[in-house]
């Protein structure tokens, strides 16, 4: 397992995780018709238009040279924290083919140890409320909740969100 910064030719690999990742883990809490529609060739845009931009820090994890997970991280989006001193895992996805095979520890890790480097105290994440798998996966990491939540309107579905928080002080 390599894990390494993401470049600009990456981006429909992280797309493919990106779509895949939600298609897997979110059935169930999000709409089938939702997550079928889905479409790879247009996360990539996004994908090509956000690694091109210096301010987004990603990481990216490869088996055998083929992207299967990523994190997209920096400084804290919210209004209620000092964004100098938190930051913040905007997201994390793996193929489900590699869950349970410690890629997304070793993924947040390296991106906990990047915040670090850039002298942040503490590191938040927002979490859909009905993903039991991943909240489990924050609290194995020594997150909890902190009180904070919000729902979005998506254009064809509602979301609500949790925030977990850890602080990066040893």
């Amino acid at each position: 397992m390599n894990i390494r910064a993401a470049i600009a030719a990456d981006a429909r690999g992280i797309a493919e995780v990106h779509v895949r990742s939600w298609q897997a883990a979110y059935r169930g809490q999000i709409s089938d018709s939702v997550l079928a529609a889905l479409s790879v060739d247009g996360r990539a845009k996004w994908w090509t238009q956000t690694l091109g931009n210096a301010t987004n820090r990603v990481l990216v994890a490869e088996d055998a040279k083929r992207i299967v997970a990523f994190a997209k991280f920096g400084p804290l989006r919210d209004d209620d924290a000092d964004r100098d001193s938190v930051g913040e895992v905007y997201a994390i996805y793996c193929l489900a083919e590699f869950w349970d095979r410690g890629i997304g520890r070793k993924l947040m890790e390296a991106a906990v140890a990047f915040l670090c480097d850039l002298h942040y105290a503490a590191v938040k994440v927002w979490v859909l409320d009905t993903n039991r798998r991943a909240i489990a996966f924050y609290r194995k990491l020594g997150f909890s909740a902190d009180g904070a939540e919000k729902v979005e309107q998506r254009k064809d579905y509602r979301i609500r969100e949790l925030r977990y928080s850890r602080s990066l002080r040893a």
